[in-house]
């Protein structure tokens, strides 16, 4: 496995020498063992620690005023949007719960709609004739005077 020395990490990292240096003394940097006066440094944990720092400007440091001015324009830019996209995503979430609540009026009132339906067709059902196709020709012939004088058989 390859191993970085202090001043190779110091360049892949594009720090000082003193800056990883301080990593190391300060427990942010790990190395492997120490050989001499070098360090033994992994890439993985260099990459890690790369990762992990944050870099910072000095105060006196000099910030052209054309990137200050940029910046700020897509600042509020960006902020614009994203208010504009939390109000449309407001919308859209009203509407969604609009319409959960209209789904389930409609879900209960088919529900509704099916148990009257159940109770229309029993009652149908105590309705229908049931008797045999014979009786109900016997049921159909005249009597009487019309139906010259036969009687009803049962």
């Amino acid at each position: 496995m390859t191993f970085y020395t202090l001043g190779q990490a110091a360049k892949q990292a594009d720090v000082a020498k003193s800056t990883i240096h301080k990593a190391l003394k300060s427990g942010d940097l790990s190395a492997h063992d120490r050989v001499g006066t070098s360090y033994r440094i992994d890439p993985a944990e260099l990459q890690r620690w790369m990762s992990t720092r944050r870099v910072e400007l000095p105060e006196n440091a000099p910030v052209k005023q054309s990137e200050t001015t940029a910046n700020a324009l897509d600042a509020i830019r960006l902020r614009a949007e994203l208010d504009g996209l939390q109000r449309l995503l407001g919308e859209v979430e009203r509407q969604r719960d609009d319409l959960r609540e209209d789904r389930d009026q409609w879900r209960d009132q088919f529900a509704e709609m099916q148990k009257r339906l159940a109770a229309e067709q029993a009652n149908v059902r105590l309705i229908e004739d049931r008797r045999s196709e014979a009786e109900k020709k016997a049921a159909e012939r005249p009597t009487g005077l019309f139906g010259w004088f036969g009687k009803r058989s049962a």
